[in-house]
């Protein structure tokens, strides 16, 4: 997690998952709470997602690094 990431969104912002390639894991994510390394340990980013990507986040994180990237939320546009 971005140290600067508060002042860029925040709960509830609107989220892509991606991967190397890069691949895309998931979509249309929601920031629950993100934490920075002063909290103990890495800093950590969680994202609400439907069950079945969920899934495939969760597996994906087993073998390869994520990124979370801010993505416009339909309301706004």
């Amino acid at each position: 997690a971005d140290r600067d990431y508060a002042s860029t969104g925040g709960h509830g912002a609107r989220v892509d998952i991606v991967t190397e390639g890069p691949r895309t894991v998931a979509t249309g994510g929601r920031i629950v709470t993100v934490s920075d390394e002063d909290s103990g340990g890495k800093d950590t980013v969680l994202v609400l997602l439907r069950q079945s990507q969920a899934a495939a986040v969760a597996a994906s994180s087993l073998a390869e690094p994520l990124a979370v990237v801010l993505t416009p939320d339909e309301t706004s546009a």
